[in-house]
């Protein structure tokens, strides 16, 4: 009989020492930032953007690359900006998280605006606090919708080769995917489209994959990948990629 009593009291002990505040630390953090867009009247001036809806997300969340609207799960939760352009997220546990900024309203591109060049972060001990800002780098305020054309130069082309051209797009709640937007068959063709953009739930980037593609032994084969990326207000209207099938090196005229 003492010993079971013994016991019950060790049980008890132990699930008191568990609950008690300081016995086991956790820690938590937060992400604030500024969501503004450049005055039209003023390129020189950012004015703050009010009810814009900024997505916290998990960055641990395993995608589900066949049934992607399971993705939605790696949302944690959503707030919208003050009339000051402010946001917060407060009591984030340890994790790797990410914040992306969204308008229903109107058709912003944001870019970070602040030294921390990442819309991801992580909560873990002695990093529990984070500043992110956003702006919208177009003066005005809104997408540039004016068009480019990407011409691709193929040198030393094998019969049959191709290139596919994909574009990095994201969705509101900030899976990245890449959407192929193109298919060069030709010695040189070109490629027309938007600058960085956003359409209804998806974004646009001004970042692109090139994968070459040749006949080996009867099949299409994967033989090279390339990447291409430009700043949202440093695209090029008209740059010409040289690719050199046999070397399998890439140039870019701007």
């Amino acid at each position: 009989m003492i010993n079971k009593h013994l016991f019950r009291l060790f049980i008890i002990a132990s699930i008191v020492a568990i609950a008690l505040p300081g016995c086991k630390k956790e820690t938590v953090g937060s992400v604030t930032g500024t969501i503004t867009a450049y005055d039209p009247s003023n390129p020189l001036q950012k004015n703050p953007l009010a009810s814009i809806r900024v997505y916290l997300v998990n960055m641990d969340f395993n995608l589900d690359m066949v049934n992607k609207g399971n993705n939605k799960a790696a949302l944690i939760d959503s707030i919208y900006t003050d009339v000051n352009g402010k946001y917060s997220f407060t009591s984030l546990p340890e994790g790797a998280y990410s914040v992306h900024p969204f308008s229903s309203v109107y058709t912003y591109l944001f870019a970070i605006d602040n030294t921390w060049q990442s819309t991801e972060f992580s909560i873990a001990a002695g990093q529990t606090t984070h500043e992110i800002n956003f702006t919208a780098p177009i003066p005005g305020g809104d997408n540039n919708t004016d068009s480019f054309t990407m011409t691709i130069i193929s040198e030393n082309r094998p019969t049959g080769a191709y290139i596919k051209i994909f574009r990095q797009t994201w969705m509101y709640f900030a899976i990245f995917l890449p959407k192929e937007v193109y298919k060069v068959t030709l010695d040189s063709e070109s490629y027309s489209d938007q600058f960085g953009f956003t359409s209804g739930v998806y974004s646009y980037d001004n970042v692109w994959s090139m994968e070459a593609w040749e006949n080996k032994s009867g099949q299409m084969t994967l033989v090279h990948t390339y990447a291409l990326s430009w700043d949202l207000v440093g695209m090029p209207y008209k740059p010409q990629i040289y690719i050199d099938w046999k070397t399998q090196g890439m140039r870019i005229v701007e």
